[in-house]
Order: structure tokens, then sequence, then C-alpha cells
């Protein structure tokens, strides 16, 4: 028998063969998508019949032992779906955090584990086991909340019955947190510091002045700056992976300038590009920005203290001031609600300040 010229005799579910009019012999098939359950046709190809016939062959048995895993599914098959999924609606920086969180510490406990039968206890003797291997607290609670976004669409998709992550008790945290904010005397002796140092003074003025995130003021261009209003717009960030939009749409927003932010920009002699920039013009990339605050954190005798934390003390500065929150939480692209949790203390001082300036005009 000739196998360049002879088509194999196909048998039910064996798809089809045939020769195209290049002389490729080509595979069909139907398989069922296992997370749409729609019905595709695919493809294959080969030089020859028995070619084409293996390759065939060998992509029905893969499709086969999808579908089979979609009936049945662990919880790593589901995971590394959802992450395909969810790349398309969530920051790059954001997915490169999911991915780190279910490749190095969802699969390797639990990605054999069917699915279905997943239960809080299961989760709350996995997030135990984190915490003995030394991972930090905070570590371990982005974990638990990465694995409940992902059983929150299992549960939604009726693949699971529940989420196990969200009815677990969630490990403690407590005390871990690294945030810090400076007084306002601290916050002074930054920004006299900051004036003189041509690397990261201009935005840490920035970042005391308006409290955006760094990777808002790293995506500042000149043609968002207003001196003439003392405003800027923050419409986009820029992280490791280039620009992109902010971390949610509160991000897009105007923010007035404080006179010593005026100042500091209107110093500037470069009035195009990026805001902040290398001595070619050229934008900063976080890494170098990171480098140039540790700097000038050190010079300034405060070690340990985040870039963030100059946010946090711009709003613990604001509501200790009586601005009132839900103004705050407009300039700062920030959740009022969270914004309350965050800074219950500032808030409850800034309330007190306003009634004593109301007590003050009306006495």
């Amino acid at each position: 028998m000739d196998e360049t010229s002879t088509r194999p005799r196909r048998t039910p579910g064996a798809g089809s063969l045939y020769e195209t009019s290049g002389g490729l012999w080509r595979g069909a098939y139907v398989v069922t998508d296992p997370l749409s359950r729609r019905r595709i046709r695919k493809y294959v190809s080969g030089h020859t019949p028995a070619e084409a016939n293996r390759r065939l062959r060998a992509a029905i048995a893969d499709g086969h032992r999808e579908t089979a895993a979609a009936d049945s599914p662990t919880l790593g098959w589901w995971s590394e779906r959802w992450l395909a999924t969810v790349i398309h609606r969530i920051r790059p920086a954001t997915f490169r955090s999911y991915a780190r969180v279910i490749r190095s510490h969802v699969v390797p406990a639990l990605g054999s584990w069917p699915l279905a039968e997943l239960r809080p206890g299961d989760v709350e003797r996995w997030t135990a086991g984190l915490a003995e291997r030394g991972l930090r607290p905070s570590t371990v609670a982005l974990s638990r909340r990465v694995l409940a976004a992902c059983l929150a669409d299992a549960e939604r998709d009726e693949r699971a019955p529940r989420n196990a992550a969200r009815l677990a008790h969630a490990p403690r945290v407590e005390g871990t947190t690294r945030r810090r904010t400076l007084t306002a005397a601290e916050a002074r002796d930054l920004l006299e510091l900051a004036r003189d140092d041509a690397d990261a003074g201009l935005l840490v003025v920035l970042a005391l002045g308006t409290g955006a995130r760094v990777g808002e003021l790293l995506a500042l261009e000149w043609s968002d700056v207003d001196l003439g209003a003392g405003t800027i717009s923050i419409e986009r960030s820029r992280s490791r992976g280039g620009l992109g939009p902010t971390k949610s749409r509160r991000g897009v927003r105007t923010v007035a300038l404080p006179a010593f932010a005026i100042d500091a920009l209107a110093a500037q002699e470069r009035r195009s590009g990026p805001v902040v920039a290398t001595a070619d013009g050229a934008p900063l990339i976080p890494e170098r920005a990171g480098e140039r605050w540790r700097r000038l954190r050190g010079r300034a005798g405060l070690e340990g203290l985040r870039f963030h934390d100059l946010r946090g003390t711009y709003a613990t500065l604001a509501l200790a001031a009586g601005v009132p929150a839900k103004a705050l939480a407009d300039v700062l692209g920030h959740d009022p609600a969270v914004l309350l949790r965050s800074y219950a203390g500032p808030i409850e001082r800034g309330r007190e300040t306003i009634a004593a300036a109301i007590g003050e005009a009306l006495r």
C-alpha cells in the first residue's frame, strides 16, 4: 500500500483525514472545550497520511485526557486555567503576584486535591503549613486571598460546591504590617533634604505633595502637568512591564499641588517627556527609582521606611488636619471604605479638629 496516496480507513470518533491542495495531509477532529463546553473543530497536518494520522491520534488522546480532567478537576488543573482567564482582567503586576502564589504555594501543596472535595479545614492546614515553612504572615494571608479569588470563579462556574478558602479562618497577620508614617516635623526634614537631591528629590517631593503611588509618579508626563492651575493629571501607572492603567478606575484623577511641589516642578529645566526621568530624559524604571529612594532614605536616617509610606504620611497628615475622608479618598484614588479602616485614628482626630474649628468660628 502506498502511504502517500492511500487514505486510511477511519472509525467513529477517530476524526477525518484528507489531502490538501498543497500536497499536505490534514487531520480534523472535534473536541469539547473543557471550560466553555462548546464543541470545537481542530486540525493537525503531516507530509504523509501516516504522519498526519499519528498526530491526529495523539491530539485526540490529549483531548480525551483533558475532557476527563475537566469532568473531575483538581485544584492544579483549575488554577492554571483560571490564571489564563484573569490575565486579561487584572494589572500585569497583580497577575505576576497571582501566578507566583498559585505556582509556588498553592499547586505544590494542593494541586492534586479534587476541586470539589476541598474543605475549609484543608485550607487552614495549608496556611498553617506555609507559616511553618517560615513564610511571612503577610505572604500567607496573600496566598489565602489569591486561592479565595481562584475558588470564587470555580464556585461561580459550579465546579466547586463552596469557596473553601473564603470559609476558612484567616491566618493571623496582627502586628506584621510594615506601615509607618512620618510626623509633620519628620516630613519637613525629608522634604528639605529632597530639595537638594538630584536623583530622587523630585520623586519624593511629588509623593509628599500628592500622595500618589510610585508607579503613577513614574508615569507622569509633562503634558499631565498644569503649572498655571497648580494640578497634575494621573491617568496611568508604570511598572516593570511598562506603562499600564492605574490600579483601579478611581486612580484616574486630577490632584491639586501644594506650593512646594509647584516650585519643585517650576525649577525643572526639562518640560517634555517624563516628569521623573534619568539624566538623558528617559523614563525612570521602578527598580532604579527604588535604588535612588533607598539612598536618600539612608541619608535622612529613615532606614526601613518604604516609599509607599510617603503616601500614608500624606493621608495621615491630611486627615489629622481635618480633611474629610471622602475628599481625601478621591485625591488618593482610594476606596473610601479601606481608607476609613486604615486611618481610623487620624480620622477621629480630624473630626475633633473640625469640631474645634466650627466652634471657634461660631463662638
